[in-house]
């Protein structure tokens, strides 16, 4: 049999020693970056409320929470982030830590596919296939209300043309009144 020398268990430990300081460290990174994400999640970052979403759904620098990586993923979905909707999409499909829910699933897909997220098309028409087209149909809907309730939530915030007010909450948009319309002239009568 052959023995180990002893150096190479003192090596062994030395490395191990390293190790454990090198996690130590890595773990201090990642509480003092989930600190940073926090704060430009909070302000409406959608790159750092999708990542906060992907660390507290896969456990990374941060405990695993189904219901805070529901609350970031679709925080930043809503304000367009393709990865989001999709992670939304596959966690509504799978219902990993979420009640599964094929319209909500079908409907951020349908909304990552339509920025462009190749996966998430290919994912959605395979759902189609299970929902049937009653369901589809009721999840486009659901999908199309989305878009145009976060259109009317973002329009009155717009940069105003030059000499125009800035709307705020107390001093709303206001749309030009429609010009009133000329009235076409009456056709002539047919000549006898």
């Amino acid at each position: 049999m052959k023995t180990i020398h002893p150096r190479f268990w003192a090596r062994m430990a030395s490395l191990a020693g390293c190790l454990g300081v090198m996690l130590l460290q890595a773990d201090t990174v990642s509480i003092l970056s989930l600190r940073t994400l926090l704060a430009k999640a909070e302000n409406n970052d959608a790159e750092a409320q999708y990542q906060l979403g992907h660390r507290f759904d896969k456990g990374l620098g941060a405990p695993r929470n189904a219901a805070e990586a529901i609350r970031w993923y679709e925080a930043a979905a809503r304000l367009g982030h393709s990865e989001a909707q999709f992670a939304l999409g596959h966690l509504y499909t799978t219902g990993a830590g979420v009640k599964r829910d094929y319209l909500k699933a079908y409907m951020w897909l349908n909304i990552s596919a339509s920025g462009g997220h190749q996966k998430a098309g290919n994912r959605r028409d395979i759902l189609a296939l299970w929902m049937g087209t009653e369901h589809v149909a009721m999840a486009e809907e659901l999908a199309l209300q989305l878009f145009i309730n976060q259109h009317d939530l973002h329009k009155e915030f717009r940069t105003p043309a030059p000499g125009q007010p800035v709307p705020t909450p107390s001093n709303p948009p206001t749309t030009p009144a429609p010009s009133p319309a000329t009235p076409e002239p009456a056709p002539e009568p047919p000549l006898p």
